[in-house]
């Protein structure tokens, strides 16, 4: 994760995060509770994620705001998806695939902080699949719309994810499953 300095202007991200106490909540008692995205609106910081989109090999990165409960929007640009965002903590949301792998497809969650001097990942869950259906399983819905969101072959990824604002119940499930799991992988649930 380097910084990007984005001299065009052009930004299409969301707007600067409503000031401390105001918008939704972390689930009350969560341990992610303690510190979310603080700051002001003169110190946003900018990111950059890149995303492929080839035969073999496709990924996608992107951001999820623990206080807002939703995919942040960033700008997209060639193969680069550039935030404007408060230092803080966020989700970072991977996804990797390559057909020789086995299983193929891969998605990493990660609880991170961001800050001026850089990122520090402090926790992290790894899911590697080979159908949908195992992501149906672990009824987390971020999960299957980012999923769901993925580059196709030479196509940008759907930005219709940008638009959903989860529940309470639904953003319960994604916290629990980062704070309880590290790695789940497909054909080894049983075991």
């Amino acid at each position: 994760m380097s910084a990007v300095n984005n001299t065009s202007g052009e930004f299409t991200g969301s707007s600067p995060a409503p000031a401390i106490g105001a918008g939704v909540p972390s689930p009350a008692g969560s341990k992610l509770d303690k510190q979310t995205n603080q700051g002001s609106a003169e110190a946003l910081i900018e990111i950059s994620k890149r995303y492929r989109n080839g035969t073999n090999i496709r990924s996608m990165s992107l951001l999820y705001s623990i206080r807002n409960r939703k995919f942040i929007k960033g700008y997209i640009t060639g193969c680069d998806v550039t935030y404007r965002i408060l230092p803080g903590r966020y989700i970072n949301f991977r996804y990797y695939s390559w057909t020789k792998d086995d299983p193929p497809n891969e998605i990493g969650i990660a609880l991170v902080n961001y800050g001026r001097d850089g990122a520090t990942m402090i926790k992290e869950t790894v899911i590697k699949f080979y159908s949908r259906e195992f992501l149906e399983n672990i009824n987390v819905k971020q999960i299957l719309d980012f999923y769901d969101a993925r580059p196709r072959y030479h196509t940008r990824p759907d930005r219709r994810v940008f638009d959903i604002r989860y529940t309470e119940e639904d953003h319960k499930k994604l916290i629990k499953l980062l704070e309880d799991t590290t790695d789940l992988r497909e054909g080894e649930e049983r075991e």
